[in-house]
C-alpha cells in the first residue's frame, strides 16, 4: 500500500470521555475541505460538538494529495465533473472507515450522520442518498449539494428517513452552493431546488451568523447535528 493511500485507509477518531465502551454510540463522520486534512478538520471545536452530542467523531481522509506529504493536505477529487463519474471511487475511504470503526466500537448504526466541509458536501449529499443503510442524514456545511439527483435515489433515501440540513454561510463559503448572489437568496434558492427534487420535507435550510461571536457557528451546527440524530426512527 502506498504513502497515500495508507494515510487516506487511517482517519482521524475522537471519543468523548462521556461514551460508555459498553453501550452503542452515534457517529458523526466529518469530512474535511478540499486541501486539508482530517486532523485541521477534527479541531477543538469539532471535538467539544461531540461532547456536547455525546457521539463519537471520525475524520477520514480524501485520495488525493497536494503535494508528496499527505500532511500538507489531501483532496477528495480533482475536479467536481470527475467526482460525478466515479464517486464510488472517492466515496470507498469514507464507507470503509465507517465500518471499521463499527468493527472496533459499539456503534449506533441508526444515528450515524456524514458532515461534508465546503466541497466536500458534495460527497455528503451523495453518500446520503447512495448508501441510505449506512447514513442516517448528512450536513452540508458551506458547500454544493450533488447536481443530479437520481429519482430512484431520493425515493428509496426517503422511504428509509434519510434527512438533510443545509447550512448556508453568510460570507466567507469555500462554494456557492446554489448560484449568485445574497447569502438570504441562496436559502430561498436551496429551498426552492430541494422543493423540485422532492426534498422538501426531508431537508432544512439554515442560514449561518455573518461572524462567530459567541460560538454561535458551533451553536448551529449543533442544532443541525442534533436535528438529525433525534429524528424519528427508520421504518
Amino acid at each position: 500500500m502506498c504513502i497515500r493511500d495508507r494515510y487516506a485507509a487511517e482517519p482521524r477518531v475522537y471519543l468523548p470521555a462521556s461514551i460508555d465502551g459498553a453501550r452503542r454510540c452515534p457517529l458523526i463522520v466529518l469530512l474535511h475541505r478540499q486541501g486539508s486534512t482530517p486532523a485541521q478538520a477534527l479541531d477543538e471545536s469539532w471535538r467539544l460538538i461531540g461532547e456536547r452530542l455525546g457521539a463519537a467523531v471520525m475524520a477520514p481522509s480524501g485520495r488525493i494529495p497536494i503535494r508528496d506529504d499527505p500532511e500538507e493536505g489531501m483532496l477528495w477529487f480533482a475536479e467536481p465533473d470527475d467526482f460525478l463519474l466515479r464517486s464510488w471511487y472517492y466515496e470507498k475511504p469514507v464507507v470503509d472507515a465507517v465500518h471499521a470503526f463499527g468493527e472496533e466500537h459499539p456503534l449506533d448504526r441508526e444515528r450515524v450522520i456524514v458532515v461534508g466541509l465546503g466541497q466536500a458536501a458534495l460527497l455528503a449529499s451523495d453518500l446520503a442518498l447512495a448508501a441510505p443503510g449506512l447514513f442516517r442524514g448528512a450536513v452540508l456545511d458551506g458547500g454544493p449539494v450533488h447536481p443530479g439527483l437520481a429519482p430512484e435515489r431520493v425515493r428509496i433515501a426517503k422511504a428509509v428517513g434519510v434527512r438533510m440540513e443545509v447550512l448556508v454561510p453568510a460570507q466567507g463559503q469555500e462554494s456557492r452552493v446554489a448560484g449568485d448572489g445574497p447569502p438570504e437568496q441562496l436559502v430561498i434558492q436551496l429551498e426552492q431546488w430541494l422543493g423540485a427534487h422532492d426534498l422538501a420535507e426531508h431537508a432544512r435550510v439554515r442560514l449561518l451568523p455573518e461572524a462567530d461571536s459567541g460560538g454561535e457557528l458551533a451553536e448551529q451546527r449543533i442544532a443541525a447535528l442534533r436535528a438529525l440524530l433525534d429524528s424519528e426512527s427508520r421504518n
